[in-house]
């Protein structure tokens, strides 16, 4: 599926459902839970959890963030607010989750594949990074903040 969303993303028509639905799809196939799909709040829209098998101890399961993640999609991350950023880390914090936003746009700019964003020190990803992350596919090559790309090189 989203290979077929790219080709909307490139006409400019993706909606923020979409990247929703897309969102929850993509953490779903990784064998995660997914909670409150259906209640919307201000701070985030989903709660994706990493099913354990039995047995399996706690452990870190999502890239450098714990078991559970908060996430927030946005069609173009201009749109998301201070207040959203500060509320949203709190939540995580009392928690003990993982903030994450997931957004096809920044300033209006498609963002890039395998770049973290970073807004109101909450980070961000687009779809196609969310997947590489989620099935450990590939490490993030960049972070970008407003005004600023850092590169990774090897």
């Amino acid at each position: 599926m989203i290979k077929e969303i790219g080709a909307e993303k490139a006409r400019g028509h993706i909606t923020r459902e979409e990247i929703l639905n897309e969102a929850i799809r993509i953490f779903k196939q990784a064998q995660y839970e997914v909670y409150l799909e259906t209640v919307r709040s201000a701070a985030f829209d989903f709660i994706a959890r990493k099913k354990l098998s039995m047995g399996e101890s706690e452990r870190i399961t999502f890239p450098s963030m714990g078991q559970y993640a908060l996430i927030k999609t946005i069609l173009d991350l201009d749109g998301f607010r201070k207040n959203h950023g500060k509320e949203l880390l709190w939540l995580s914090r009392f928690l003990r989750a993982n903030p994450l936003i997931v957004s096809e746009y920044s300033s209006q700019q498609k963002m890039i594949d395998d770049v973290l964003y970073m807004r109101h020190n909450v980070p961000a990803v687009n779809l196609n990074t969310l997947e590489k992350i989620i099935h450990q596919q590939q490490k993030l090559q960049a972070r970008a903040r407003p005004g600023n790309l850092v590169v990774n090189l090897n």
